[in-house]
């Protein structure tokens, strides 16, 4: 998961798909997303963490996300800042990073954040990836907020 904040979704993760071994990946260095969420995190899933089945990486999904092998992810979940470039650079990192037979999937999957008047990139990132990479939309989640998630797979 690139993006955890309080690992609310983490846990859903976990127990959804109980995978081997779950990377959490946070820059964890901001006012709202700051140290005191990386606590939290470790205090929540520190049993998980005690038996090697949550890996946590403090840094920035890109630099992160480059140290990892190729090839080495079944899925990867993206959650950052949901601008266009940003999305567009985690999307084509984890392209390489996802197994072939993987999913690359994300949060967020809308127009933007409508009471804080922001805008997200994230669709528009996700489309051009879809188009210049061979990937297709499997699925879109529903969620009555709006905020809905995707998951891509290599045509």
């Amino acid at each position: 998961e690139i993006g955890v904040y309080e690992g609310k979704f983490s846990q859903q993760l976990i127990s959804l798909s109980q995978p081997e071994l779950l990377l959490l990946i946070d820059a964890w260095d901001s006012q709202r997303y700051g140290p005191e969420k990386r606590r939290l995190v470790e205090r929540k899933f520190s049993t998980e963490i005690n038996r090697g089945k949550i890996e946590i990486r403090q840094g920035y999904s890109t630099t992160e996300l480059k140290a990892l092998p190729d090839n080495y992810l079944d899925w990867a979940y993206i959650d950052t800042s949901h601008t266009y470039e940003q999305t567009l650079k985690e999307l084509n990192l984890c392209k390489k990073k996802v197994k072939k037979r993987g999913i690359i999937a994300g949060h967020d999957y809308c127009q933007g954040n409508i009471r804080k008047g922001t805008q997200y990139g994230v669709i528009r990132a996700v489309h051009s990836f879809c188009r210049n990479q061979d990937y297709e939309i499997k699925y879109l989640t529903l969620e009555t907020h709006g905020h809905r998630s995707f998951a891509l797979k290599k045509l």
